[in-house]
């Protein structure tokens, strides 16, 4: 047996001069001295036995690829997913299952097969998968794989660490390879079936059995080498009939053995696919909004004014939230609001004394993006209110609106960061004929990576007082470049922390952005709800895109009111294909919000890929109103 399996080493070296280095350092091993002589079993004595004098078959080599567009010996290309020649990985969650597919061929009527493997950005394989052909004509394989192990576990809770460790870049190889034994069974059962050239069909399927019980690709146990040794003997055996000698490698257990332990001739791997492997709740999640001021806000009974809300009274809010299972309450701006220009009730001019502005106008001689308003109350408030949420467990989502009042501190420490008109003042925000004069938009060209800087600053603080996920609010009208800078440095040491982009805005720009780093993002569902628009729409928003661009459907926004939701009393949205346990969101016409899940189940009979999530809000930018059945308002429209 051994000495077969040298003589097949020993050709395939003489008639391609490609053979691996593995093999070549196999050779060398053979002919030392030194080596050992390997322990042949009776198994094995009696196969080589059998097989002395046969003509061997030179395998398929493995071809090294060692430049981009380098064919091996198998052809394996278009593999999905993937976008922008790969540039860019695809995001899926810590222990999903997802589909790839590839195109694994090659020439004439050999049979090829196909395998995956998965390895965890240390490198170390987790998962090795066969993959099917589900369209031979168009050589087209699939299989599902998963990158690491689900957990339910939280951020804050005990044994995150053991997850927050799978999370990052993972990467997927697609190996073609020929299949020499499908290849040798299709022609042998015919040529035993019409009595043609049968020695040496059987002849040669004897020597391949026999290489692959030899073959340590194969991973074979010493009982399955065995197995296949004494089917060489068999089938080399030409006192049996020929119907007998094919039996013997061509039955159900041999059949197990290639499902399980193939002989894989010239493997050929393509480029490692990238994946990001991102936390639960990544790419499915049940959003809650409310405004603090709003919660616990009371009229005071002698003056009618309104008494706003504050941290503490918040509470109430998360526990509404985690009854009507929500799984992320989501809070806007908390930070100190300006005084100069700012806002009264309807987007007015001039504030009344009481007026408490948009929360978009951040910062003032209180403080900027670091601080929390003492309106609403401490640092040590808002860190309470993140234990609170946690033990309820639920996340807590902050909007991370990136503009400034003309009160904001950085507004004389920090001038370069402004536009300039000619005169020398600070340009306020403009989208003619709209304009937000207590808004200060920022400048990015003259000091970048010191904007840069103060912002991943702000958000560390913000992730150690407890916060996992930010909402950017526009992020389209900041450089592309600015957020991925940004967002590498948080992941860097956060990866467990996510991003939201507010962004409703050219295609292109909302890709872009879900590309470097952007875990979901808001999209056009609020403008297309009717059962046309919305069939025209989800399948744009699922198949492969939905690996890069995680579409969230949201029924508005805090300056976005689409006609539905005043129009009716009552706007449910739902997932009719999604993969996850669907939410049903009930949004109203009134200062109170309420939602539930709809089902825990999951469905196995969609065949599109779905990856959104839906959040709930309140759902009037009137300011402000309060119920006399609620103490909860709402707050005012802020700058696009």
């Amino acid at each position: 047996m051994a000495a077969v399996q040298h003589r097949a080493t020993t050709r395939t070296s003489n008639t391609d001069n490609s053979t691996t280095k593995t093999k070549s350092k196999a050779t060398s091993a053979r002919k030392s001295p030194a080596t050992k002589r390997k322990r042949v079993s009776a198994e094995t004595a009696r196969a080589a036995a059998a097989l002395k004098g046969l003509a061997v078959e030179a395998p398929a080599p493995s071809i090294e690829a060692n430049e981009p567009g380098q064919f091996g010996r198998i052809n394996v290309m278009d593999i999905t997913p993937a976008e922008e020649r790969g540039i860019f990985p695809a995001r899926v969650e810590l222990g999903e299952p997802f589909e790839m597919t590839a195109q694994v061929f090659i020439e004439g009527r050999t049979k090829v097969g196909a395998t995956a493997i998965v390895r965890n950005p240390r490198g170390k394989e987790t998962m090795r998968r066969a993959m099917t052909c589900v369209n031979p004509g168009l050589d087209r394989w699939t299989v599902m794989v998963k990158c690491g192990e689900h957990s339910d576990l939280k951020p804050w809770e005990d044994g995150y660490a053991a997850v927050k460790r799978q999370l990052g870049e993972w990467t997927v190889t697609i190996e073609g390879w020929e299949d020499a034994y499908v290849s040798w069974l299709h022609d042998a059962r015919i040529k035993v079936r019409v009595m043609d050239d049968v020695d040496n069909a059987l002849n040669s399927g004897a020597e391949l059995l026999a290489r692959w019980a030899e073959t340590p690709d194969t991973g074979l146990t010493a009982r399955d080498r065995k197995t296949l040794e004494k089917a060489a003997e068999t089938m080399a055996d030409q006192t049996l009939s020929a119907e007998d000698r094919l039996a013997a490698g061509d039955n159900p257990t041999i059949a197990a053995l290639h499902e399980t332990h193939p002989l894989r001739d010239g493997i050929s791997p393509s480029q490692p696919q990238r994946f990001k492997v991102e936390r639960p709740k990544s790419s499915f999640a049940a959003w809650y909004q409310f405004f603090p001021r709003s919660e616990g806000a009371t009229i005071d009974p002698n003056t009618g004014k309104i008494i706003q809300g504050t941290l503490k009274t918040s509470m109430a809010g998360l526990e509404r939230a985690a009854v009507e299972g929500f799984d992320i309450v989501y809070l806007p701006p908390i930070c100190p609001i300006g005084v100069t220009n700012r806002k009264g009730r309807n987007n007015t001019l001039v504030a009344g004394p009481d007026d408490p502005g948009s929360p978009f106008g951040i910062g003032s001689e209180l403080g900027g993006h670091d601080t929390v308003d003492p309106l609403l109350g401490t640092m040590d408030d808002f860190k309470a209110l993140c234990q609170r949420a946690h033990e309820l467990g639920l996340e807590i989502a902050l909007d991370f609106a990136l503009q400034c009042s003309p009160d904001h501190p950085w507004v004389k420490a920090h001038p370069n960061w402004f536009r300039h008109k000619p005169d020398g003042s600070i340009a306020f925000a403009e989208n003619p004929p709209k304009k937000y004069q207590d808004i200060y938009p920022i400048d990015f060209n003259a000091d970048m990576p010191g904007i840069e800087k103060e912002v991943e600053r702000i958000m560390n603080l913000w992730i150690e007082a407890g916060v996992t996920i930010f909402r950017i609010d526009n992020p389209h009208t900041k450089p592309v470049r600015f957020w991925q800078d940004v967002i590498a440095a948080v992941t860097k040491k956060h990866p467990e922390i996510l991003f939201l982009a507010e962004a409703f805005t050219r295609p292109g720009m909302m890709r872009a952005l879900s590309y470097v780093g952007f875990t979901q993002s808001h999209c056009y569902f609020p403008w297309r709800n009717t059962k046309d628009e919305l069939e025209e729409y989800l399948p744009v928003t699922n198949g492969d895109d939905g690996y890069y661009q995680h579409n969230t459907f949201w029924p508005t926004t805090p300056d976005i009111l689409t006609a539905y939701v005043p129009a009716t009393a009552c706007v449910r949205c739902w997932q009719p294909w999604a993969r996850r346990p669907g939410v049903s969101t009930t949004v109203t016409n009134s200062s109170r919000t309420s939602s539930a899940p709809a089902s825990k189940s999951r469905s196995t009979t969609r065949s599109t890929r779905s990856r959104f999530a839906i959040g709930a809000r309140p759902s009037s930018t009137a300011w402000p109103r309060c119920s006399p059945h609620s103490t909860r308002f709402v707050a005012p429209p802020r700058p696009r």
